[in-house]
């Protein structure tokens, strides 16, 4: 999709050299909290120093993903943790944004076979963590987090991470597919990877471990659970599509629901841009509506799920607080976008 014929024909230098960047946190902060997990200093330098001794993305590449602030994230998406907790969640993140940029603009970019190899490697370490052998170092640092993990997950929760690495992974790869193709997915289509691609999942099975839950399969099959967590899945992923287009462009990237919808829509980026606002607006209300449909699960299940709940919306809220406080996104431009939402994308062609 990025490297597509459909999208390279138009021309890139034609785009504006500034956007508006709807104010995404303002709207979403109307229904959604925003919390610090108060023991995020105490085990940043701890994750840090674990990411660097794997060297998942080594040198300047590993050092810019630390100085983006991904310890601080984590203690934004994963602020009920307790600290014997936190300190794993912490290293998922770090873990996951490494694995994926490996995707997007590392050496498993383009190379199908390769990555691959490497889903299947890592989806082994998970299924068989006791016998499996990592052969790679995005392999052998899942594995060491996934053990430590197990001391004291769930089962079910267990379950749950393998579940959102199988369809995380699983679906970035076909993404990778996509962009050795001269192919431009609808808008549905688009949104229905999206949701896998996103590892959102796999992060949600993080949340339960984070605040100790067992949730049992039950809760997730239940069918107004599964639009909520299916709605907070298009949120967090239709946002990050908004404010991570300037890097997608700059690297000539199709894959965000932005670009998507000035391709099938045929308009210009802001009004794609506002589209997308728009999508996400409505999707919130419906978040909020289907809350209130959640049926009871007993009084054992209910403080559970009760928590779990509020962790989604934490996490949703506190992945778009930090968008627009870590130079991420906007770099050394952060500040004035959050400000006055204009983001400047001329000088990234």
């Amino acid at each position: 999709m990025p490297e597509s014929s459909q999208l390279n024909l138009r021309d890139r230098a034609s785009f504006p050299s500034k956007i508006l960047m709807p104010d995404i946190p303002g709207f979403t902060g109307q229904f959604f909290d925003v919390k610090l997990n108060p023991h995020w200093q105490e085990v940043e330098t701890e994750s840090y120093a674990w990411f660097k001794t794997y060297e998942i993305r080594s040198g300047s590449r590993g050092q810019d993903l630390c100085d983006t602030g991904l310890g601080q994230m984590a203690a934004l998406v994963y602020p009920e943790a307790d600290l014997l907790h936190l300190r794993p969640s912490m290293d998922f993140v770090i873990w996951l944004f490494a694995f994926d940029d490996l995707f997007d603009e590392g050496e498993l970019r383009s190379d199908i076979s390769g990555t691959r190899a490497a889903i299947n490697n890592a989806l082994d370490v998970l299924r068989n963590p006791d016998t499996a052998k990592p052969n790679s170092r995005a392999a052998t640092s899942l594995l060491d987090l996934f053990n430590r993990m197990r001391l004291t997950a769930s089962p079910a929760t267990i379950r749950h991470f393998v579940k959102g690495a199988e369809i995380y992974m699983n679906a970035a790869l076909k993404q990778n597919i996509h962009r050795t193709v001269d192919n431009v997915p609808t808008v549905q289509e688009y949104i229905e990877l999206r949701r896998d691609v996103g590892a959102v999942q796999l992060a949600f099975a993080v949340l339960e471990y984070s605040l100790g839950l067992d949730l049992p399969d039950e809760v997730h099959s239940d069918p107004v659970m599964f639009e909520l967590e299916l709605a907070a899945n298009d949120i967090i992923c239709w946002t990050n599509d908004m404010y991570s287009f300037p890097i997608e462009h700059a690297q000539g990237d199709a894959q965000s629901l932005v670009f998507i919808c000035m391709l099938n829509e045929e308009t210009d980026l802001q009004s794609a841009l506002n589209r997308v606002e728009k999508l996400t607006q409505e999707r919130t209300h419906q978040f909020v509506d289907i809350k209130k449909r959640l049926p009871s699960f007993g009084s054992e299940l209910e403080p559970q799920v009760a928590k779990y709940v509020r962790g989604m919306e934490l996490w949703m809220q506190g992945s778009i607080h930090w968008a627009f406080t870590s130079p991420r996104y906007f770099g050394a431009n952060v500040e004035k976008v959050r400000n006055t939402g204009i983001v400047e994308i001329a000088a990234m062609l």
